[in-house]
């Protein structure tokens, strides 16, 4: 009989140790709440992990943006400069006095990205012959070129670097449409313009470029009305540019998040990937960016993504090493 009691006795002190081994109601909800905790943190923290990174990505973007509206800028202010040289002498610089100008710039350090500076005039029919009379004084083989059936002539009077701009010397800005529209486009607004896409006559390789120009009046005045200006025009001081040559003096690749494209009216002026940067452009980006800005008369397109240094500066443990935690906290609970 005492052995009876005895193992019943053992049978209920098992069975009240089974039932204390088990997880009652209570310990599934703590354990719940754990998990709901573990994956409410992880998701808090991947979002504020996702939205610096977007953040990042937009001040990548704006920058770069911005560096191009600074170096724009930049260029604008040595075409006024160019402007003042000629009203401070009276309209009347010649190619040797617009030399020594020029190099007195410094333009490869100053403006990097720029091909050279210049001098346009206008030049009516009637003054073709004391024009030419003039500027053969110092260079007897100076000529205008190419042919074309304009009424007037926009021809490029002096270009420094000569040396790696020869080809433009005299070269009429008239023959062509985009040239052509942007200079007049200039003389009736009094304000600096560029023009559309174009390939330099000057640039071998033939890629996308453009020209700006700042015009410049008879008296030094810029004139009240479309009329005045176009009666009293003596010429526009001028730059021109290899787009890519702009971008790389501007926005090195390596100095940048994202790969960047910038086109005009659908034409392309820039692209990383055909500039050499392929290999650093991701094909499936993180991040896309389209903004139209207007610079001076025209509006460029930029197509922006994040590249493959973006990727690798954005990644990020935290939010895995939060839910791996909060995982093992559980499985100890």
């Amino acid at each position: 009989m005492s052995e009876n009691l005895v193992q019943e006795e053992h049978n209920l002190q098992r069975k009240k140790l089974v039932r204390a081994g088990k997880l009652h109601s209570v310990h599934w909800l703590i354990l719940s709440l754990s998990i709901l905790l573990t994956i409410a943190a992880w998701y808090f923290s991947n979002e504020q992990v996702n939205q610096k990174i977007e953040e990042r990505f937009k001040r990548e973007a704006a920058q770069v943006i911005e560096l191009v509206k600074d170096r724009i800028t930049l260029y604008e202010q040595a075409l006024w400069g160019a402007v003042a040289f000629e009203h401070a002498n009276d309209n009347k610089v010649d190619n040797v006095q617009w030399g020594k100008y020029a190099s007195s710039l410094n333009i490869d350090k100053t403006y990097p990205g720029i091909n050279g500076i210049g001098i346009i005039h206008n030049i009516k029919p009637e003054q073709l012959d004391d024009y030419l009379k003039k500027e053969r004084v110092n260079r007897v083989d100076y000529a205008i070129h190419p042919q074309h059936k304009q009424h007037e002539h926009w021809p490029i009077t002096y270009i420094e670097p000569v040396s790696t701009n020869k080809k433009a010397v005299g070269l009429d800005m008239a023959f062509e449409t985009n040239r052509y529209t942007a200079i007049k486009k200039a003389r009736d607004s009094g304000l600096a313009q560029l023009t559309g896409p174009i390939t330099l006559v000057q640039d071998a390789k033939k890629t996308p470029g453009f020209l700006f120009y700042a015009p410049f009046y008879k008296d030094g005045a810029s004139h009240d009305s479309v009329e005045t200006r176009q009666k009293n025009i003596i010429g526009v001081s001028y730059a021109p540019f290899i787009m890519h040559k702009l971008i790389s003096g501007t926005l090195a690749i390596e100095n940048r998040l994202v790969s960047l494209k910038i086109s005009d009216q659908g034409e392309a002026l820039y692209d990383d990937a055909n500039n050499n940067t392929s290999s650093n452009i991701d094909k499936n980006p993180l991040f896309h960016k389209e903004v139209d800005v207007n610079f001076y008369g025209r509006v460029w397109h930029f197509n922006i993504n994040s590249n493959l240094d973006f990727r690798k500066a954005s990644e990020s443990f935290q939010p895995t090493a939060i839910l791996l935690s909060g995982i093992f906290i559980d499985l100890l609970i």
